[in-house]
């Protein structure tokens, strides 16, 4: 009977503890057709990489002010309901980046190797902002040029909430209720 009891706690110190190495990291989660949460960043991105050309014409591509003001003016219909919409900083776009090449299916109008504004300031050089590809690339450009701008906003504004136990809170869980399991086995036990 000890053996027996002995096996079982093994068994659940053993899947506990891999429950615990293995970090829940979701990244993007496909809330509509037009959004996308990023659970890394409290993002909501615009399925639509090239949104701007449905909402501003022309080819989709601004200078950086002018990209930075139609993120902030999406509202209503064009922000599919919410307000308060921007250009992402560098390290949402990083945080993107991670995830992307798995859900890249998601993304309407997209194009791995545009060059898309951020709303990070080149740190010494006013003229300059940074921009990133979904590739993987960043860099820095004049605020004149021309890029892609992609909006996005914070939180999960799609409001449907879908959570999900970490892998570590079951796995702590389920350890305290070996433990608990085996000390009033134990307290039973005649000595």
């Amino acid at each position: 009977m000890k053996l027996c009891i002995k096996k079982i706690l093994t068994t659940v110190v053993f899947t506990a503890f891999f429950g615990m190495i293995n970090v829940a990291n979701a990244g993007l989660i496909k809330r509509t057709d037009n959004l996308i949460y990023d659970d890394v960043s409290d993002v909501t991105w615009i399925a639509d990489m090239k949104y701007s050309i449905v909402t501003s014409g022309g080819n989709g591509k601004m200078k950086w002010q002018a990209g930075m003001d139609w993120a902030a003016n999406l509202a209503g219909p064009d922000g599919f309901g919410f307000s308060e919409w921007r250009l992402p900083t560098l390290a949402e776009s990083v945080s993107l980046k991670a995830s992307y090449v798995d859900h890249a299916g998601w993304f309407q109008n997209r194009n791995e190797w545009s060059r898309i504004w951020t709303s990070t300031e080149h740190p010494s050089n006013v003229n300059k902002a940074l921009h990133f590809t979904v590739k993987g690339g960043s860099g820095n450009e004049n605020i004149t040029s021309s890029l892609f701008v992609w909006a996005v906003t914070t939180g999960d504004i799609a409001g449907i909430a879908t959570e999900v136990p970490e892998p570590a809170t079951l796995a702590i869980f389920s350890l305290a209720l070996a433990g608990l399991a085996y000390r009033r086995r134990t307290a039973k036990m005649p000595k």
